[in-house]
């Protein structure tokens, strides 16, 4: 089995099935959809330092998109009284709407590819993907475990028998 190959195939799929789903809509990209969805996550508040953080970007890159997003209304920053060179960043009443429609859209494009790929099919699919989330939990877990997914002892000198 040509694994690497495999892996490139597998790579080049997942990106182009989360290009449709995170493609613009309705002038947000990708980027502000992921940090309006946090925001949600976080209980509708956070500070652009923890945003940055979350999603491994500068806080340059963060200003930018809460920019945009205060612009359109769907967030708001406010400074935390006890420290007034820090801010709180909250999503709005229309920030929330925005992500509703988007969560109502997803799940509506979701379950049509799940009805095209019929019962079983869907099934088949969706426990692979737990499988693969398994076995990623797994290496994130135990770095040595990242070495070896397959399930099979490591042999090797350097990964005796676990």
């Amino acid at each position: 089995m040509d694994t690497r190959k495999m892996a490139s195939e597998l790579l080049d799929s997942l990106s182009q099935l989360f290009r449709g789903p995170m493609r613009e809509v309705r002038g947000l990209s990708g980027g502000e959809t992921g940090m309006l969805g946090y925001l949600l996550m976080q209980g509708g508040t956070s500070a652009p330092t923890e945003i940055s953080q979350f999603f491994h970007i500068t806080t340059a890159r963060v200003t930018n998109a809460l920019n945009s997003l205060e612009k359109k209304g769907l967030v708001r920053r406010e400074p935390v009284p006890e420290d007034r060179r820090r801010v709180t960043v909250s999503i709005t009443a229309a920030g929330r709407a925005a992500m509703q429609e988007r969560i109502d859209e997803i799940m509506a494009d979701t379950a049509r590819l799940l009805d095209a790929l019929g019962e079983r099919d869907a099934e088949e699919f969706l426990r692979l993907m737990k499988r693969v989330i398994e076995l990623c939990n797994a290496a994130a877990a135990s770095p040595a475990a990242a070495l070896n997914l397959s399930g099979t002892p490591d042999t090797t000198e350097k990964g005796a028998e676990r």
